[in-house]
């Protein structure tokens, strides 16, 4: 989500598209970058340059669907996904 945030404020994009999300079918935890730790703290905002190398990700583990969503279209048709989904939109505008 770091990472995505920083993409949407460098290109000034205002939404964002959720794609592909069926590779994650079979996981039984979904990892997402909420931030990343430097130096002894935790920082939200994406680390670019020489720092990246020595950056680690800080994931927040969501709980997978384990379901073929290949058809799913709309968000209310996504029911079981809905947790990371709305976490996604909420973290991509902070």
């Amino acid at each position: 989500m770091v990472a995505s945030r920083y993409g949407c404020r460098a290109q000034g994009a205002d939404e964002i598209a959720l794609t592909k999300l069926d590779i994650l079918d079979s996981l039984d935890e979904i990892p997402v970058t909420v931030a990343y730790e430097l130096d002894g703290r935790e920082i939200h905002d994406f680390p670019y340059g020489d720092v990246l190398e020595q950056a680690k990700p800080v994931n927040k583990m969501f709980k997978g669907w384990r379901t073929d969503i290949s058809g799913c279209r709309k968000k209310k048709s996504c029911r079981g996904r809905r947790s990371s989904i709305s976490h996604l939109s909420k973290k991509r505008s902070a």
